[in-house]
């Protein structure tokens, strides 16, 4: 199971990179997807995001979503975010890859993108866990089996020794 979990993640990794990049030319940029060569700004953009996704996937999912505790979920989700946009933001103009006017424009998709990536963790970890639940009921299943044909073997032995005797 454990590796199917290294998969999911490196293939979400990968896919996060090569979906938002050619989407974030189109629709923000404008440019057209010959515009995109730069590989270090596709790993530069999207870093943040896989980071954010393995933050609440590990972290926040476990320790605040599944315990009920949804205010401190959201506003740790919502902190996570401010901290990545803060810090990738003024990187991405000291490099110069950003060509668009002030915060609003690159923080509308950030935050769509960073639901998408929060949305998509929570489904895997339901499913996950989901599947994990399965397992330990199923195992709960046969263990309580096993316990009843373990007491119905000696009641059935007894009785069976008892016609015996007593036809004897």
């Amino acid at each position: 199971m454990k590796k199917h979990i290294v998969l999911i993640f490196a293939s979400l990794g990968v896919l996060l990179m090569l979906v938002y990049r050619p989407l974030w030319e189109l629709f923000v940029n404008g440019n057209t997807l010959a515009a995109m060569g730069n590989l270090n700004w596709t790993v530069m953009h999207s870093a943040p995001f896989i980071i954010a996704f393995y933050i609440c996937y590990i972290w926040l999912i476990p320790d605040f979503l599944f315990r009920n505790k949804l205010k401190t979920f959201w506003i740790a989700n919502i902190l996570v975010f401010i901290a990545i946009f803060l810090i990738k933001y003024p990187v991405l103009q000291m490099f110069s890859y950003v060509n668009f006017n002030g915060y609003l424009t690159f923080l509308i998709p950030n935050l769509l993108t960073d639901c998408l990536v929060i949305g998509t963790a929570i489904g895997i970890r339901y499913y996950m866990k989901s599947v994990e639940d399965l397992e330990k009921e199923r195992d709960n299943q046969k263990a309580e089996l096993q316990w009843l044909k373990n007491q119905l073997n000696p009641h059935f032995l007894f009785n069976t020794m008892n016609n015996i005797s007593s036809q004897i």
